[in-house]
């Protein structure tokens, strides 16, 4: 779960999979219990490291029931 005071979200990610990424909205919205659900497919992912993390490369499609909103790429560098 991770947000930014504004909006928190929740993604599954596994690759060859269709997974699900929920958003939430702030409490004063109209709907503050009720996450928008979106489905993502997961292309590619790729986590590199020795004992931890230090690279993890997603490759991703996000879709709202038929219509696809995207592709995206999470390119992240881990630092310890």
């Amino acid at each position: 779960m991770q947000g930014n005071g504004q909006v928190s979200y929740r993604h599954f990610w596994e690759q060859g999979v269709y997974g699900v990424s929920r958003y939430w909205l702030p409490t004063e919205s109209l709907q503050p219990h009720n996450p928008i659900r979106l489905r993502n497919f997961t292309k590619t992912l790729t986590l590199a490291g020795k004992q931890f993390p230090e690279h993890l490369r997603l490759e991703y499609e996000l879709w709202a029931e038929k219509v696809q909103l995207g592709c995206y790429i999470l390119n992240l560098e881990i630092k310890h």
